[in-house]
C-alpha cells in the first residue's frame, strides 16, 4: 500500500503536475482521435483495421428517390449522406415512373463527393400539344428563361409565357412596314437569329435577306416604342451584332470586319476596337472574345477587355479558323480554343491575368480531339464541351479531368448545354436526347425541330419543342414534355 501525505506540500503539488500531465496526454489523445474522424479515419468493424472514410452527399430531382450503392440498399431515400470507405462504388437512384440513374464514382479517404446533380427522366414522358402555328421562323428563350418570343414571320411575333404556355400571348406585335428590308427580287427574307439582353427585356432580331443581313432592336415590354433598326439609324453596314453583356443600349458591331462598340443611349459608334476581325463573341460588360488576321496573315485569339486589346494565342492559317468558347467557374477564367492545324484543342487559366502580368498566356491543358466544330461551357461553367461530329469531349475543370464519349445516333446536330451537367441533342430523325457530362445516362425525350431549338423551364420540370401538328396539316404545334410523374 501507498501512503501518500496530502498535507505535504510538495507531494501535493507532484500531484497536480502528474494529474495536469495525465490531462494534457488524455486532451491530446481526444483531439488527435477527433482529427483523424474528421479526416475520415476508423476502424472496421468486420477486421478491426484502422480504414479512411470518404462522403458521398447525394441528391436528386425529383427528390426521395431509393439509394443503393454496389446493388444494396442503403434504406435511405435522396438527398442522403453515405459515409463510406475510400474505394470504387457504383451510385444507383431509383424512384417509381422513372428510369434508374446509375454512375460508377471513385472516392478517396477524407473527400467530400457531392452529388446534387442527378435527374430522373419518367419511363413514360407525357406530351401535351399546346398551340398550332401556321408558320415560325425562329424562337428565342430570354436568359431567365421565363419567356419565349416567336418569330412567325419577318414582321410578326409572339411572346409567350414558359411558365404558362397555352394562356394568352403576353404581347403580340408586327413590326411597320419600312423597318425592315426587303431583298433586291422583293423577297422578305427570313429571321436567322434572335437573341435577348441579360435583363429579359431587350432583344436583337437578325434579319437576312438576299445577301445582307440587318438587325432590329425592341423592348418587348414596349415594342412599338422602342424598335430600331440600326444599319438604318446609324447608316452602317453591320454584318454581326451582339449585346455587350447584360447591357441593352450597348451592342458590339461588326462593321466592315473591325469590331466596334455601338450605343444606343447616346447615338454614337466607336471607332474601330480590333480590326480584320473573323468571329467574337460577348462574355460581359467588361469582356468580349475574338479571333482576327494578324499583319502575318496568323489566326489571333484575344480579348477586349475594359477597352484593352489583348492576345492569348496565336495559331497559322492552314489550319482553318479557330472556335473559342470563354467563361468563369469558382473565381477563375477559362479560355478554351481549337487547334486546326495540330488537331487538338488547348485551355488558358486566367488568360487575362497571366497577359497583363507576364505578357503571354500558356495553355494549361491539351485536349486530344480532332477536327473540333464548337466549344462550349456548361451553364455553372464547370464543365468545357469539344464538339467534332458525335465524338465528344469534355473537360472539368474543378475536378481536372477529361471525359471523351460518341453520342450514339448515327448523325446529331444542335449539340448544346441543357444545364450545368447534361448536354442536349436532336438525331436524324429530330428525337432531343439528353446525356450527362461523362457520356452515361443518356435519355431520349420527345420529337422536336432542329431548326426551331428546345426550351425548358427554370426547375427544369418540362421541356418544349415544335414539331409537325397532328392535327392540322402543314403546321406546327408547340408541344409540351413533362419530365415529372405526377403523383
Amino acid at each position: 500500500m501507498f501512503n501518500i501525505d496530502f498535507e505535504d506540500k510538495k507531494t501535493m503539488t507532484t500531484l497536480r503536475f502528474l494529474a495536469y500531465a495525465l490531462m494534457g496526454v488524455a486532451a491530446g489523445i481526444i483531439t488527435t482521435l477527433l482529427v483523424l474522424a474528421a479526416q475520415g479515419y476508423d476502424i472496421d468493424r468486420q477486421t478491426g483495421e484502422v480504414i479512411q472514410n470518404g462522403l458521398i452527399l447525394v441528391d436528386s430531382q425529383p427528390a426521395s428517390g431509393q439509394v443503393f450503392v454496389n446493388g444494396q440498399s442503403e434504406n435511405d431515400n435522396t438527398p442522403s449522406r453515405l459515409p463510406l470507405p475510400a474505394g470504387r462504388y457504383s451510385v444507383l437512384i431509383r424512384r417509381d415512373g422513372y428510369h434508374d440513374w446509375e454512375k460508377d464514382v471513385t472516392l478517396a479517404g477524407s473527400d467530400v463527393l457531392w452529388m446534387s446533380y442527378p435527374k430522373l427522366i419518367p419511363t413514360d414522358i407525357q406530351t401535351t400539344a399546346i398551340r398550332n402555328y401556321a408558320g415560325v421562323q425562329f424562337a428565342a428563350q430570354s436568359r431567365n428563361k421565363e419567356r419565349l418570343l416567336i418569330a412567325r414571320d419577318v414582321r410578326t411575333y409572339e411572346l409567350i409565357n414558359i411558365d404558362a404556355p397555352a394562356d394568352d400571348a403576353l404581347q403580340a406585335f408586327v413590326l411597320p412596314e419600312g423597318l425592315v428590308q426587303t431583298a433586291e427580287d422583293g423577297g422578305q427574307g427570313v429571321i436567322t437569329n434572335i437573341s435577348w439582353d441579360g435583363q429579359a427585356g431587350y432583344v436583337l432580331i437578325e434579319h437576312t435577306y438576299g445577301s445582307l443581313v440587318e438587325y432590329i432592336v425592341l423592348d418587348t415590354r414596349k415594342p412599338t416604342e422602342t424598335w430600331r433598326n440600326l444599319n438604318k439609324d446609324f447608316a452602317l453596314t453591320i454584318s454581326s451584332a451582339r449585346f455587350k453583356g447584360d447591357s441593352s443600349t450597348e451592342l458590339y458591331v461588326r462593321v466592315d470586319d473591325s469590331l466596334r462598340l455601338l450605343d444606343l443611349g447616346n447615338g454614337t459608334v466607336s471607332a474601330p476596337i480590333v480590326q480584320r476581325v473573323v468571329d467574337y463573341n460577348v462574355r460581359d460588360r467588361d469582356t468580349a472574345t475574338f479571333v482576327r488576321l494578324n499583319e502575318a496573315d496568323k489566326y489571333e485569339v484575344g480579348f477586349v477587355y475594359k477597352g484593352e486589346v489583348l492576345v492569348a494565342t496565336i495559331l497559322p492559317k492552314n489550319g482553318g479558323v479557330p472556335v473559342f468558347a470563354y467563361e468563369a467557374y469558382d473565381r477563375n477564367d477559362y479560355l478554351a480554343v481549337s487547334r486546326p492545324d495540330q488537331q487538338d484543342a488547348v485551355v488558358f487559366k486566367n488568360p487575362i491575368n497571366a497577359i497583363k502580368e507576364h505578357g503571354s498566356a500558356v495553355a494549361m491543358l491539351e485536349v486530344s480531339q480532332s477536327s473540333v466544330e464548337k466549344i462550349s461551357f456548361s451553364d455553372t461553367g464547370q464543365f468545357v464541351a469539344f464538339q467534332s461530329g458525335r465524338s465528344i469531349a469534355v473537360y472539368d475543370v474543378e475536378e481536372d479531368k477529361t471525359y471523351n464519349f460518341t453520342l450514339t445516333p448515327q448523325s446529331v446536330s444542335k449539340v448544346a448545354w441543357m444545364d450545368g451537367h447534361r448536354l442536349r441533342f436532336f438525331d436524324d430523325k429530330g428525337t432531343v436526347s439528353i446525356v450527362e457530362f461523362d457520356g452515361g445516362n443518356s435519355h431520349e425525350i420527345a420529337l422536336g425541330s432542329s431548326e426551331l431549338g428546345v426550351f425548358f423551364d427554370k426547375a427544369y420540370e418540362n421541356m418544349f419543342t415544335y414539331a409537325a401538328s397532328a392535327s392540322v396539316p402543314g403546321e406546327l404545334e408547340l408541344k409540351q414534355s413533362s419530365l415529372i410523374v405526377e403523383q
